[in-house]
């Protein structure tokens, strides 16, 4: 059998696999019956729950960023869109006492971090509570959704922190001497291009960004600040963008308690008088297509970071050639 057709049968069998797990769990979810905590903590194709008062699940799991809302078969795609809707959604929701929101992320852009945040503001004055978990890292924008939090939990070693901003762009003016390529401009304003790749930042460039980035940055010191019920002049010693252990968080009053997920659940359960042995875990309705989309996608975009590094280190030429045909964006994207 070819190389391709072996690929390709491959992909129709999981298919065919996450499809009949997806119509289980929907055969599952008309059932009243209780499920263990252990059992559907982090169940990798959704968790059903019973009737009755339960505990939202939202995860937030990789950068955090603004996506298109398109949909393929039928399933929504990734983005901080779809995290803010399951936030209102469940802010809606009379049975949801508690929403436990599961980041493991590594942080993002500052306008997706803030939606998600607002998001937030909103389920806590409606007056629910939001503990957070954070899985093996919550750092930077992944800290700023957090922030609000009613409680934020964090293992040991889950890597946090990572309270700045920062904004960066190439300077391949070296790289195009050697190879000859010059840049052809026309524009209308003198700081359209002030990210531009084939010549120098000037200082006003230099100084009309350093503005900018420190206004982003007070906007997420008072987040923080206001989160966590910490001075801004004892934030700013611990707010210089470096990261630090979930154990070294708890010390300096950035996280709460340590633990895992189940440690969260049991904290959401007792804050809103639910049992803590079965608190009834109200998650969204992600099914066996939707989590294996989600896979690839994850993949893809992995792999082709892996390729994009590979291919700089091997011969950076092409890398000029790409951004000699990418028209730099009128805005510039700050992370966090």
């Amino acid at each position: 059998m070819k190389k391709g057709t072996s690929i390709m049968v491959g992909i129709l069998i999981l298919c065919f696999i996450a499809s009949m797990v997806g119509i289980f769990q929907l055969f599952k979810a008309k059932t009243n019956k209780p499920v263990p905590l252990l059992n559907k903590d982090l169940n990798f194709f959704g968790a059903t729950s019973k009737k009755g008062p339960g505990i939202g699940v939202v995860r937030v799991y990789g950068p955090i960023m603004t996506e298109a809302e398109s949909y393929f078969a039928g399933f929504q795609e990734r983005g901080c869109d779809s995290i803010v809707k399951k936030l209102d959604k469940f802010r809606k929701d009379d049975r949801v006492r508690a929403v436990v929101l599961r980041v493991n992320s590594p942080g993002g852009s500052i306008g997706a971090s803030q939606e998600i945040t607002e998001a937030v503001r909103r389920l806590k004055d409606d007056g629910k509570k939001v503990i957070v978990s954070m899985g093996d890292i919550a750092a930077s924008g992944g800290y700023y959704i957090s922030a609000l939090a009613d409680k934020i939990v964090a293992n040991r070693g889950t890597i946090t922190g990572s309270i700045g901003v920062i904004s960066a762009g190439l300077n391949l003016t070296g790289l195009m001497e050697k190879h000859g390529v010059k840049m052809n401009v026309v524009k209308q304003g003198k700081n359209k291009d002030i990210f531009a790749y084939w010549r120098d930042m000037t200082a006003e460039e230099r100084t009309i960004l350093e503005e900018l980035s420190k206004n982003v940055y007070e906007q997420f010191l008072e987040v923080v600040s206001k989160g966590r019920n910490i001075p801004k002049n004892e934030l700013l010693p611990i707010a210089d963008g470096k990261i630090i252990t979930g154990e070294q968080a708890l010390k300096l009053r950035l996280v709460d308690e340590l633990g895992g997920f189940l440690k969260a659940v049991t904290i959401a359960a007792n804050e809103v008088g639910l049992d803590p042995e079965n608190p009834n875990l109200i998650t969204s309705t992600e099914v066996g297509f939707q989590k294996l989309f989600e896979l690839i996608g994850q993949e893809s975009m992995s792999q082709r970071s892996m390729n994009f590094q590979q291919m700089l280190m091997s011969n950076p030429l092409p890398v000029l050639y790409y951004c000699a045909y990418s028209i730099p964006a009128p805005y510039i994207t700050m992370m966090q």
